[in-house]
């Protein structure tokens, strides 16, 4: 294993402002990221800041991150998820 940080993709988020990366949690082989967006509404303009998170797995097979599960959205306005 390396000390070198090699960039494999990049994991965006839906909206502008939706603050995509704000909280970054990694496994620790590097193989699982859970990414937070705080300012995420879910496309929903009513319910504003409501917040989610997403986790990705890096494949074995391909070397992408793929999604594990839908993403994971707050309920109320201003959860901040």
């Amino acid at each position: 294993m390396s000390d070198i940080w090699t960039k494999i993709k990049d994991i965006t988020g839906v909206s502008n402002g939706d603050q995509h990366g704000q909280t970054v949690s990694l496994s620790a082989d590097g193989k699982v990221v859970a990414i937070g967006a705080s300012g995420s509404d879910n496309g929903n303009p009513t319910l504003l800041d409501v917040g989610s998170v997403s986790v990705y797995e890096l494949s074995e097979f391909d070397g992408q991150w793929n999604q594990i599960g839908a993403t994971i959205y707050g309920q109320n306005q201003e959860d901040f998820l």
